[in-house]
């Protein structure tokens, strides 16, 4: 059984690596106390109950609209919502990728957030869903 990956997976994976290093590492390398040993106090709003502190929020949106800008957010959304119609496969081998490179903004799995988007419901809503 061949189980290679199709070369454009392979090739999406190459660009993505190239975009995060040049474009994401510099956000965590700009604030390294969101990565490091004091992570879960600068990402925790200890006074409201433990959420997710709003500049965390802040750099977690600008690494998305940057991967947005860059083609890689939107990737498995089908193209009439403007993805590139990535495919369950892909998107597998993505996410392992990424876990792969280590903990990162990257793709942030605690707050299911990634520079690639998982968005099933936005999948089963456009298959399924209704103007309503």
């Amino acid at each position: 059984m061949d189980i290679s990956l199709p070369e454009d997976v392979t090739a999406f994976i190459a660009e993505l690596d190239r975009f995060i290093d040049a474009q994401i590492k510099p956000i965590e390398e700009e604030h390294p106390e969101y990565f490091d040993h004091r992570r879960e106090f600068t990402r925790t709003d200890l006074d409201r109950g433990g959420i997710p502190s709003a500049r965390w929020r802040e750099i977690m949106h600008e690494a998305r609209v940057l991967a947005d800008k860059a083609g890689f957010y939107r990737y498995p959304l089908p193209a009439a919502l403007g993805g590139s119609d990535g495919t369950n496969v892909a998107m597998a081998a993505i996410r392992e990728h990424l876990a792969h490179r280590g903990p990162g903004l990257h793709a942030e799995l605690s707050h299911e957030a990634s520079v690639v988007a998982n968005l099933p419901l936005a999948l089963v809503l456009h298959e399924y869903g209704t103007d309503e």
